[in-house]
């Protein structure tokens, strides 16, 4: 699956530490991510309605008969306020929160209510009655901030509060209990006071216990026919309190009896125990001094293996070091011949020419001393050292004639060889070398077969390339970090360009059109933010290249295709992701890495996934089938990539073992020993739109596929796709049955021969081709 490859850019920037808890910052990321995710808008309901209720009848009566002013502080995404308009439906009513993204949120859901965004601390309005749920738990120091509402509320503050939460939540700073709340602050008292235990509801979010609080203001209420409320209620609290007490008291005197007579008891044994302990004893000395004696010989022995491990490590060492010195002499010799014969040709050229003739007459009567510095040189140095100096200053002196650079003078040696092919050029967004092998280096690797110079740009994270490195094998792909070199020296040009990079703007594209180049533009994955290097930037370039028709754009996804041909009618086209066959099938399965023995060994079946660790893993899936299937092994090779592993506990399952990264030349060995290959991801906006890498790698290894209802993996017959977590754990038993299955042999092997990377370059290449009679 290609979701990886843009996030392996920003790597850096997604390991930046986190927002401090309770800061706006932290509450605009909550409700951009996981608020709906985890119940937020649903608890915020519960806790209005459940405050409603506690609402006195004089209370409620005062607010609606005299149409109050009513302000929601800490409103959330507006939920609370909906249920509120509802009850006061005549009043004033207004929702406030401080993050931006919340407000943002409320105003959409609800655009008939009123929402500000504020600090419940910086008040600018004063209401008659100030509401709030479940906000001041937040407060380092809440019961302040409370006074200080009293400064900018009318007549009434009304709170609904966590109530004894000693065993806190880790968003929660302070604990309310009875000796929080003072009888009076400023003008205010408290005329209402009730403890609400919500364990007794079996739909509760809040397993817990809740208090619903109400302050008046004595200059605007006639608080001397309600303020008894509290005390009432406060006794009953101390009664309730007194009477668990005395039953605690009663349960802790029998327990102490019982554990005298344990103790009494423990004491008869521990008498039998010392005598036992008294004749083992004298059995542990004798044992103590052959201990010693079998210690002494073992440390004599550790100390012989650890010198001879320490030669064999140095003997390793100097033969490796011996090996790169060789290996970098030959390098050295290949590229001086290489060098030493284009001096030579153009020497040639040189010594043929008039001029030359001309002039070597006039320098041969002028420096006569620099031939006899040549002969000194050849009598004291030797004729191999002498000519390796002489051809070392003439080569500065060609390249500096002719060339800015050796950079340049070597891309000008590529180009020479490479006359009349057409060149693309891939700017630098990802290296070459990352930890998964994605697709911008499968398709360079094969375009440059389809008979194009191509330059592999990289930014040097995990690579170290300076100038040019010819790729094994693929003579016509050079990996480079020499990006404005090419732009400025090679005129004619293809610039191949992913979507996810933020770095590419508008302006260069529509710059490269003029110039009369071609852009070849690919869209990977949906446009998320946790896929681009920079959203804001990337959308609106992203609509320019799908509207202008002379880009190439290839779309990897029904989904992505569908949203490009709304905007052209030609010059695009569907190109999914594929895989290298003999990279996957030329495996010895009799050779086991070290670090799955143990699993291998255990002739179980290995349920087995590789790939990215991240947002769009269903990780509880994973524990489903764990705890489901304890039989059954399940092996995850991957890199935790956005710390997303660490929330889940999966270490708790001994069926469950977590390796890697593994670098892809290496991946083979290890998914060859899988049973069933798997793809348990989420359904979300990123994985309805991705196609994923690893399920044509699946192919060509020849398990049985099972994966999670993506759009992608629908169109495949040899994949097993489950609509839920159920059918899932299903779907992996069945698979396990169809392992030996010729028919099904059959299918896999033909879906994964139709979608190798070579066949998916030569659908660009041919789009590439066709853009030249547009």
């Amino acid at each position: 699956m290609y979701l990886l490859f843009i996030k392996l850019i920003i790597w850096s920037w997604k390991m930046m530490s986190k927002n401090a808890v309770n800061t706006k910052e932290y509450w605009d990321d909550r409700f951009d991510t996981d608020w709906e995710e985890n119940k937020g808008r649903e608890q915020t309901g519960y806790f209005v309605n459940l405050a409603i209720k506690e609402f006195p009848e004089w209370l409620s009566k005062d607010i609606k008969d005299n149409k109050l002013s009513f302000c929601d502080a800490g409103c959330a995404e507006g939920d609370g306020v909906h249920v509120l308009s509802q009850f006061f439906a005549e009043n004033e009513l207004v929702g406030m929160d401080f993050s931006e993204s919340a407000i943002h949120k409320a105003k959409l859901a609800y655009p008939n209510l009123n929402f500000i965004c504020g600090n419940i601390q910086e008040l600018s309005k004063k209401y008659d009655v100030l509401f709030s749920s479940n906000t001041f738990e937040h407060f380092l120091n809440p019961m302040e901030s409370i006074r200080k509402l009293t400064e900018v509320t009318a007549k009434y503050i009304i709170l609904l509060l966590p109530f004894q939460e000693y065993d806190r939540i880790s968003e929660h700073f302070y604990t309310f209990d009875y000796n929080t709340f003072p009888v009076a602050m400023n003008n205010f008292n408290l005329v209402h006071f009730n403890e609400i235990d919500c364990r007794r509801d079996p739909k509760t979010p809040w397993y817990g216990k809740q208090v619903f609080v109400v302050y008046a203001n004595s200059n605007t209420v006639d608080i001397e026919n309600i303020k008894f409320d509290y005390n009432v209620l406060y006794l009953k609290g101390i009664e309730q309190q007194r009477t668990e007490l005395l039953d605690l008291n009663g349960s802790l005197r029998q327990e102490l009896h019982s554990s005298q007579i344990h103790v009494m008891q423990k004491e008869s044994e521990l008498v039998a125990c010392r005598n036992e302990v008294n004749q083992l004893d004298s059995q542990i000395k004798t044992l103590s001094q052959k201990s010693v004696q079998v210690h002494e010989e073992l440390e004599k022995c550790r100390g012989e293996i650890l010198e001879i491990q320490a030669d064999l490590l140095k003997e390793k060492k100097l033969v490796e070091q011996q090996k790169q010195e060789v290996d970098k002499q030959k390098y050295e010799v290949a590229k001086l011949i290489d060098e030493r014969y284009a001096v030579t040709l153009e020497l040639n050229k040189i010594h043929d020419s008039n001029l030359w003739k001309v002039a070597r007459k006039y320098y041969k009567l002028r420096d006569g001393s620099n031939i006899g510095k040549f002969f000194k040189s050849i009598k004291n140095n030797g004729v191999k050292v002498t000519t390796k100096k002489v051809y070392s200053k003439l080569k500065k002196k060609y390249i500096n004639i002719r060339y800015k650079s050796e950079n340049e003078y070597n891309l000008q040696k590529i180009l020479s060889h490479h006359k009349d092919k057409p060149i693309i050029i891939y700017p630098p967004l990802l290296d070459w070398d990352i930890p998964l092998f994605q697709r911008p280096q499968h398709i360079a690797l094969n375009l440059s077969d389809c008979g194009y110079l191509y330059f592999y740009c990289t930014i040097n994270h995990y690579d170290d390339v300076r100038g040019f490195k010819e790729y094994e094998g693929y003579p016509n792909l050079y990996i480079t970090d020499q990006y404005e070199l090419l732009m400025k020296n090679i005129k004619s040009r293809i610039v191949h360009v992913y979507a996810q990079d933020g770095q590419i703007t508008s302006e260069f594209i529509h710059e490269q059109l003029q110039l009369g180049n071609k852009v070849l533009y690919e869209y990977l994955d949906a446009l998320h933010e946790d896929l681009c290097t920079s959203k804001n930037n990337v959308i609106g370039r992203h609509l320019d290249v799908l509207k202008d028709e002379r880009c190439i754009v290839v779309a990897t996804a029904d989904k992505l295709y569908q949203e490009v041909s709304q905007y052209r009618s030609n010059n695009f086209k569907l190109v999914t992701n594929g895989v290298e066959m003999n990279h996957f099938q030329s495996v010895d399965k009799s050779v086991v890495p070290d670090d799955i023995k143990k699993i291998v060994n255990k002739k179980k079946p290995i349920i087995g996934y590789f790939g990215a660790l991240a947002k769009w893993f269903d990780y509880r899936l994973v524990e489903k089938l764990a705890s489901e299937r304890p039989d059954y092994e399940i092996l995850l090779i991957g890199w935790n990539y956005d710390g997303s592993l660490e929330q889940h506990d999966l270490g708790k399952y001994e069926n469950i073992s977590i390796v890697g990264p593994i670098n892809y030349k290496e991946l083979p060995k290890y998914a060859v020993h899988f049973d069933v290959s798997t793809i348990p991801f989420l359904i979300n906006e990123i994985t309805e739109a991705t196609s994923p890498i690893k399920l044509f790698e699946y192919m060509a290894l020849g398990h049985p596929i099972v994966t999670s209802d993506l759009p992608e993996c629908r169109k495949y017959k040899s994949v097993l796709v489950a609509k839920d977590h159920d059918s899932f754990i299903d779907s992996i038993d069945k698979a396990l049955s169809m392992r030996n299955d010729v028919e099904y042999n059959q299918i896999i092997n033909s879906e994964a021969l139709d979608n190798t990377w070579k066949s998916k370059a030569k659908h660009i290449a041919q789009l590439i081709d066709n853009n030249d009679s547009l």
